[in-house]
């Protein structure tokens, strides 16, 4: 088996350790991705510190990856050396179930314990080689700065699901919560044509919040706008980390209208009655992820329009710093990204440049 260099949590905590770990042989139907950077998302923090209960030691977080192909299976078809990769939380699933034969692998049973796999078997995206099976390594759009598309396969499709499967362009939307998830269904739900408001307690992100692309603001705080905005949304997207207040939220709802949440706290629970839902027809869901065809979709949505992460970089020896930061809510942007300097400047020097000069580029 052979090796590759990664961040190892050996023990709960925010610790991490340099080291050599095993990785797998690139089976027929599989590729190697060389890791250029990855965004730090709030679940690597959960399986660093096993807040869901879930986490075994040692393991390898992250799952925002991007990175160059550098070797390919004999029966890969569809991806080659040199291209650029994203890397997700969805890194395998069955691929024979019927969920999966209807093109919806993010909710395949098996979907959720391969991706915890891959943090047990030191393959998360903070291990500098990664290899996945070919349909899961999903082209990242050409177009785009390399560092801020990293969080588009996670944050990016975690809210760009909901979106398009619980709205139109003359949908009103409320974006719960302006963090790394809420900057980014922002930047989509206003290029998809939505009416988009924000709710985040008190204003001090406002201003970023309308130059994002929202079209006004609620302060969570002010009952005055909370009761001006009764029965005004046709979807209610939660992207906080924390449980909702129904009370609060459900009264925001018209008729018909839905309240999806993306976030997974590791206690408590949502207090809902039915008379909440059944006189107006409201329903709540939840989205995980999503699938390949959502995934390509995405992509293709955000080269178009150009949306990429408010984020800041780190070098990725810094993970354990970074994720203090993150905990601690002092990230200066709404996202951190982890980068590996030496396999950014590999990748522009030996495959951007050859792609320029084939397309006649200088």
């Amino acid at each position: 088996m052979q090796k590759t260099q990664a961040y190892v949590s050996t023990e709960k905590g925010f610790t991490v350790e340099s080291k050599e770990v095993e990785r797998p042989a690139c089976g027929p139907s599989d590729v190697v991705v060389k890791i250029i950077a990855s965004g730090l998302c709030r679940s690597d923090l959960d399986m660093m510190t096993n807040s869901w209960g879930v986490s075994e030691y040692p393991l390898v977080a992250g799952h925002e990856g991007i990175g160059f192909i550098v070797e390919v299976g004999q029966r890969v078809k569809t991806r080659k050396v040199g291209q650029l990769v994203c890397l997700g939380w969805m890194r395998d699933s069955c691929q024979s179930c019927r969920l999966c034969n209807a093109g919806q692998e993010n909710v395949c049973c098996e979907m959720q314990p391969l991706a915890r796999s891959a943090f047990h078997t030191q393959q998360g995206t903070f291990a500098e080689y990664c290899v996945s099976p070919e349909k899961f390594a999903v082209p990242a759009p050409e177009g785009l700065d390399v560092a801020p598309a990293a969080p588009l396969i996670c944050a990016g499709l975690t809210v760009y699901t909901p979106l398009a499967t619980y709205t139109t362009h003359v949908s009103k939307v409320l974006i719960v919560s302006l963090g790394g998830l809420g900057g980014m269904a922002v930047q989509f739900a206003s290029k998809m044509g939505c009416e988009v408001v924000v709710m985040n307690r008190k204003t001090i992100k406002k201003e970023q919040a309308l130059r994002l692309g929202a079209h006004s603001y609620i302060d969570s705080e002010s009952e005055d706008q909370l009761k001006a905005s009764a029965g005004k949304f046709d979807l209610i997207l939660d992207t906080t980390p924390k449980h909702a207040d129904m009370r609060l939220i459900m009264p925001l709802l018209r008729a018909n209208g839905r309240y999806v949440c993306v976030g997974l706290p590791s206690s408590g629970a949502v207090e809902l009655h039915n008379f909440d839902l059944v006189p107006e027809a409201k329903g709540i869901a939840g989205s995980v992820c999503g699938s390949i065809s959502h995934i390509e979709d995405m992509m293709i949505f955000a080269a178009r329009h150009g949306i990429v992460a408010d984020c800041e970089t780190m070098p990725m020896s810094q993970l354990g710093k970074a994720a203090q930061i993150l905990e601690k809510a002092e990230n200066k942007k709404m996202r951190i990204v982890l980068v590996r300097e030496e396999n950014l400047k590999e990748y522009q020097d030996k495959y951007l440049v050859c792609s320029k000069a084939n397309l006649g580029g200088s």
